[in-house]
């Protein structure tokens, strides 16, 4: 990967504010520089080359993004996903983003003990699976209101359209209109119990990053959207008992706790 590719990513995420409500994230423009944003969205597969999701979710098309499944690319499209995957995937890039939520993680901090305890790799470290879906969604897609799952640190979503004809297509964040209501587990819940808050544009080369937490409420809202399909990427690192990839990567544990004594239970394990 050109390190101007990065630091122009970088530069722009070191000057990007998060924003705390309803919970924290940011959400960024021109996040490439223009002439790779448009090579890397040449080379998307077609859809032949994803698996139709479930119902009620079977306006999604999905496609795991690893170095595994490369193959499903188009031959001139996969040398520059090869490169961005394995740059989204790296150490490095976890730092990054991870350094913007940084004074937010603890605030899960009772969630995450078990979590912490299966995961941990050291006295003070913890394995992070790297994990991103590419998806591609048509006209009748919608998801209602969820938090996403436990395992999730956060979520990001690279938005790939050609135009901005697909605007009002971006993933909404959600308020619920009982102040005190919750939830870990990312149940789906009812759009009429939730207001909208904020709505991220979707448009060309642009990104949506958000902190999981027990009032991460975000979905994608019932409205009649072109049908030339929404093409996403979702980046989203996960808290993990036992490998999954070829190369876990690690966080200190200490980022995702409250000041106490449950960091020194860990580290009794490998005392």
């Amino acid at each position: 990967m050109n390190n101007e590719i990065k630091d122009h990513l970088y530069t722009r995420l070191e000057k990007v504010a998060i924003v705390t409500d309803p919970f924290p994230y940011f959400y960024m423009r021109d996040m490439l520089p223009a002439q790779y944003y448009e090579k890397l969205i040449a080379g998307l597969p077609v859809n032949d080359s994803y698996d139709r999701f479930p119902a009620p979710y079977e306006s999604r098309l999905g496609l795991d993004l690893s170095a595994k499944t490369l193959d499903k690319f188009p031959e001139g499209g996969r040398a520059i996903w090869q490169e961005f995957e394995a740059w989204i995937h790296s150490q490095e890039f976890l730092d990054r983003i991870t350094a913007k939520f940084q004074p937010f993680l603890d605030v899960n901090a009772a969630y995450r003990k078990e979590q912490l305890k299966k995961a941990a790799t050291g006295p003070s470290t913890v394995r992070i699976e790297p994990r991103s879906l590419l998806v591609r969604d048509y006209s009748n897609f919608a998801i209602s209101p969820h938090t996403d799952s436990g395992s999730k640190t956060m979520v990001g979503a690279f938005y790939l359209p050609k135009d901005e004809a697909q605007k009002p297509f971006g993933t909404s964040f959600y308020r619920a209109r009982n102040p005190s209501f919750t939830d870990w587990d990312s149940e789906r819940f009812e759009y009429a119990d939730f207001e909208v808050a904020y709505t991220a544009e979707y448009v060309p080369n642009s990104m949506l990053f958000f902190m999981k937490c027990d009032h991460s409420f975000h979905g994608v809202e019932q409205r009649e959207y072109s049908n030339t399909g929404r093409d996403v990427l979702f980046w989203t690192p996960a808290i993990a008992g036992k490998q999954i990839t070829d190369k876990p990567l690690s966080l200190p544990t200490e980022l995702f706790l409250k000041k106490g004594g449950f960091l020194n239970q860990v580290k009794k394990l490998f005392a």
